[in-house]
Order: structure tokens, then sequence, then C-alpha cells
């Protein structure tokens, strides 16, 4: 895909010592199994203060780098992350990392469920520390979409809403489109095949022409379907990081 953003179960394995493993799912599932070498994330969402809790995403790289100093990055790490949640923390951080000048990234294909149907070996054995090196930056507002922004969109932005249906009809963002983050899923949690995945983007108006603003409830899905356009060659696509959780306590216009 575009930019390589996800990598396959047997690519991962082919290549196993290649990479920075990080397992993004929780600790629970962590010590029950996870891949070999993988070193468990510090958190899941990347919020402001280095936790799951909070409406906006972490923005001090000194905050970053300690949370992440020791699993061995370098500039020259290729770091693939999972999860057992379709990717979505995986993705989060991947958006997250990006946003600090750390680009060599993917988020494993299908998650842990998948290289366990291949028949590859799990572990409940966590690696050994690692001093990392990387210097990061920024951090960048590329991809990032604050809500001052939101309000002032061009008229030719689409605004992504990636809710459950449950969540959009209980109230949305105005002029929104619709369309389930999973929807871009298998039942599997693998990515559909990319020219299903284009066909549906752009039956729902999601044109690699456009620019494209994504939100949910707090921006953890909205990174994932981020992750996936950009795999799609996507160019002009940023994260409302707030998303609804910020939107509706705004006291901003709501659509129902």
């Amino acid at each position: 895909m575009g930019e390589e953003r996800f990598i396959s179960v047997q690519e991962l394995a082919d290549n196993l010592e290649s990479f920075v493993l990080v397992d993004c799912d929780t600790p629970e599932a962590y010590h029950r199994f996870h891949l070999p070498g993988a070193f468990l994330a510090p958190c899941r969402y990347w919020k402001g203060g280095g936790t799951d809790d909070g409406v906006h995403a972490i923005d001090d790289p000194a905050l970053l780098f300690a949370l992440l100093s020791k699993l061995g990055l370098s500039a020259n790490s290729q770091v693939v992350g999972y999860d057992g949640w379709g990717g979505l923390n995986a993705a989060r951080l991947g958006w997250t990392l990006e946003r600090f000048g750390f680009q060599r990234f993917q988020v494993l294909d299908g998650g842990p469920e998948n290289w366990y149907r291949a028949g590859l070996e799990l572990t409940r054995k966590p690696p050994s520390p690692v001093a990392s090196s990387f210097p990061f930056q920024g951090p960048s507002l590329e991809s990032f979409c604050s809500m001052s922004e939101l309000v002032k969109l061009s008229s030719t932005t689409v605004l992504w809403d990636n809710r459950s249906p449950q969540e959009w009809s209980g109230g949305r963002i105005p002029g929104a489109t619709f369309l389930p983050w999973d929807s871009l899923l298998e039942s599997s949690g693998l990515l559909l095949p990319r020219e299903h995945l284009e066909r549906l983007l752009e039956e729902s108006g999601l044109f690699k022409t456009r620019e494209i603003v994504i939100y949910c409830a707090g921006g953890i899905r909205a990174a994932h379907s981020y992750w996936v356009l950009k795999s799609l060659g996507y160019k002009s696509v940023r994260v409302y990081d707030g998303s609804w959780s910020e939107y509706q306590t705004s006291g901003l216009p709501v659509e129902v």
C-alpha cells in the first residue's frame, strides 16, 4: 500500500529481528502472551499527560522520549505496533510518533490473532530494556486539527465521522460524512483489499483530491482511519484530536 503503513504477518515473521515491536494492548493481555521481543507500550491513547486520560494528544517531546526511553529507538529503527483491537491503539502510537518526527512505523495487519492463526510463536517473556537515542522533534501540526481550525474548515474539506452508528445517531458535528472505522476491516481483523477500500471510501465521498479531517470520540479510531488513508496514498489528512469528547461540550451546533 501507498506508504506501507501496514505490515502483513508473514512479512513481519520473515524479518522479525529487524523490527522493534510494541504491544499496544492492555498489560493483562500483554502478560498473557505477546509476540517475541515485543515491548509493552506505557499507555494506549497517548494523551497530554502521557496517560490514557484527557482530551488532547501528548505534545511534549521530552515526555514522549521518557515514555519510550527503554525501547531502543534510533533513527534507523523500524517499529511495528499491534493490539487486539483492530490496530486502534497501534495506529494511535504511529500517529503520535509521526507528529514528533519518527516516520518508520507500521501496524501489524490483523494483530496478534492473525499471528496466532498462522501458527507463529507467542511468549510471556518480556525483552530486556534498551536505551533509546531518537531525538523527538515537534510536535508537527501537519496531521493535527484543533477545534479552532475545525470551525474554519474550507467548504471543500470532508469531515469524516468514523464512530459507530449508535454514536452517530446520538449527535454529530454538522456536515460530517459518516463511515464507521471498522467498515474498513474484514471479520478477521485484516484490512479489506486495497481495491475494496478505495471503492468504499470514494462511495462515501472521501476522495484523494480532497482534504480529509477525521474525528471519533477521542482521536483513537480517527488515528486508525488516518493511517489507512495514508497507506492508500491520500496526501491531505488530519485528525481532529479533541473529537466528539471536546466538541460536544463546546456549545457549538450539533446535528441529530
